[in-house]
């Protein structure tokens, strides 16, 4: 395979069908996962890049409006908005463990280590878990509402006002300046040295690079069928939900709609294969998001699930969204 040029070496966001407020938004994306992901501050230099870069970008797009300066007053305090994110952390952590599945890795990445490190939250920490939690919101849009949604990624854009509104201030009192618009190349450069800087700190890890970059953010969002499957398993069978290849791009979300028995969904070889190491039980009346991998290896093109109880039958419920 001859490798593209422009991929290696290029500027890749340097398309017309990349609009401003798109790469504004992936930009916002990459820079929050770097930040919840710098415990050893491997990407101190990469998150300063960006985040000043974004923040003068942010402005001529009015993602950021500096005339918020005037009205500070009326905004939330600082203070209150850090009561108000432990508050809401703790309030909707039922409900989100309800919908995403208390096991699953879409859970996991809002509450890596349970509601405690929210509510022991401080100022220090708000940005990195605010961010943490505006990305991982935007990521399950679909099953956490738009409201909750919108209220989880407010944290995030709310503190870093505040925090740019006060720089602002000082600088207005100290210059009495406008700085320059900032061109539109020098953040396509700044991301572009941000995914080649990743690169070299993980290299041939294309799971752990490309971890923190949501390119489906730069061009429009294109929406893919969805395949709900519902039924009733007997004791111990085996059943088969599909017969595809999948990708990662699928996702798979399975809830187990019955009462009395455990169900395992995996990937098969075989129309009757039996439950692999990667096999994920489903306790009654929990869901899981699941990408195809959890499940087994993608040339495996049998989706199957398996009542494991040798009493009870159980009922399930299969929705399969992606290409």
């Amino acid at each position: 395979m001859i490798p593209n040029i422009t991929m290696l070496f290029g500027n890749i966001f340097n398309d017309p069908h990349i609009t401003p407020l798109r790469l504004y938004t992936f930009g916002k994306s990459v820079l929050g996962c770097l930040k919840a992901d710098n415990k050893n501050h491997q990407f101190d230099d990469i998150i300063d890049l960006l985040s000043t870069v974004l923040i003068e970008f942010g402005k001529d797009l009015g993602e950021i409006d500096t005339s918020i300066i005037s009205g500070i007053g009326k905004r939330k305090s600082n203070d209150e908005l850090l009561d108000s994110f432990k508050k809401t952390m703790s309030e909707e952590e039922p409900f989100i463990a309800r919908i995403l599945g208390m096991d699953s890795t879409e859970y996991l990445d809002l509450y890596p280590h349970q509601i405690t490190e929210y509510s022991l939250v401080n100022k220090t920490r708000m940005p990195i878990l605010t961010n943490r939690v505006s990305v991982a919101a935007t990521e399950n849009a679909a099953q956490l509402g738009v409201a909750l949604t919108s209220k989880l990624k407010s944290y995030a854009t709310d503190w870093e006002i505040n925090r740019e509104a006060q720089e602002t201030q000082k600088g207005i009192v100290s210059e009495h300046k406008v700085d320059a618009k900032i061109d539109r190349k020098v953040v396509e450069v700044a991301l572009t040295t941000t995914i080649r800087t990743v690169s070299k700190l993980f290299p041939t890890d294309e799971e752990k690079g490309s971890s923190y970059f949501d390119f489906s953010l730069l061009f429009g969002i294109t929406k893919h069928k969805s395949i709900e499957i519902v039924g009733t398993i007997e004791k111990e069978e085996i059943k088969e939900i599909i017969n595809q290849l999948f990708t990662d791009n699928t996702k798979i979300t399975a809830t187990n709609t019955g009462t009395n028995a455990d169900i395992q969904i995996y990937l098969s070889a075989s129309i009757d294969g039996t439950p692999t190491t990667f096999a994920i039980t489903i306790k009654p009346g929990q869901s899981r998001i699941i990408k195809p991998s959890q499940l087994g290896d993608l040339k495996n093109p049998f989706l199957l699930i398996k009542n494991t109880s040798t009493i009870n039958p159980s009922t399930y419920k299969i929705v399969i969204k992606g290409k």
